[in-house]
Parts: structure tokens; C-alpha cells; sequence
């Protein structure tokens, strides 16, 4: 389904005809109903699926127990969700034989964990803030 999405945003773009937003992944889940909805240790699955849909991939984390102490290493299910949004484009340019269209995006990314069948917590990322940087 993605390529079949990538196809039409290259057509779309070629034809000068690209909508705005000219692509996208659909809605992310609110994260601040993350925090009130879900309960660390008691929410279940079912509840995480309730609240932000069918997970776009799944996987395992071994994450570390006690900094410095080293007190071992833990296993996590991932369920991962994310959005990418393609903003805009900039003009077409000839790079020999290639055509390449400059692609704006702004991508997010959720990992809920598990530990068992509940609930463990998240990590969130994302490029929508730029940041700016000043050198002297």
C-alpha cells in the first residue's frame, strides 16, 4: 500500500499537481491522552489498541535495569505506531539523468511497551519543532 501511495505522490508531483498536505499517514493519536487515559501496570492491550488503533508494526526490546549498578537487562513487547506527513516540495531540478523533487516531511513516531500484558510506558519522537542553532 505504500508503494502504491509513493507512486502516486511521485505522478502527482510530476504532473504540477500536488495537493497540500501532499501526502500523509493519517492522524496520530493524541499523546496527552496517553497520560490520562492509560495507566502504567494496569492498562492492558486491549485498552492501548482501544484508544490508538491497530499498531502499524510490532516487536521486542531488551531495555537496561539500573544504570550504572548494571542490575540486567529486561524484555518488552513494542507495539509501533507512526505518522508522516509529506508537507511540500521545492522546485523539480535535472541531476543528470535523474529527476529529483526536494520532499518537506514531518514524521512522528510512538513506541508503547509492554511488560507482559500491560501497559509499561512510551517513547515518542518527532521532527515538527525545528530547532535553531547559533554559531559564534
Amino acid at each position: 500500500m505504500r508503494a502504491a501511495a509513493a507512486l502516486w505522490l511521485a505522478g502527482a508531483l510530476l504532473a504540477g499537481c500536488a495537493p497540500a498536505p501532499v501526502l500523509t499517514t493519517g492522524e496520530f493519536p493524541a499523546l496527552a491522552r496517553l497520560d490520562t487515559v492509560l495507566e502504567r501496570g494496569r492498562s492492558t492491550r486491549a485498552d492501548v489498541e482501544r484508544l490508538l488503533g491497530f499498531p502499524d508494526g510490532r516487536g521486542h526490546v531488551l531495555i537496561p535495569l539500573g544504570g550504572v549498578e548494571g542490575r540486567g537487562w529486561a524484555g518488552r513487547d513494542v507495539w509501533y505506531y507512526e505518522d508522516i506527513e509529506a508537507t511540500g516540495t521545492d522546485k523539480a531540478r535535472r541531476e543528470g539523468s535523474v529527476t529529483v523533487i526536494p520532499l518537506r516531511v514531518r514524521q512522528q513516531v510512538l513506541l508503547v511497551l509492554f511488560d507482559g500484558p500491560r501497559f509499561d510506558g512510551y517513547l515518542w519522537f518527532s521532527n515538527a519543532q525545528r530547532g535553531v542553532g547559533h554559531v559564534r
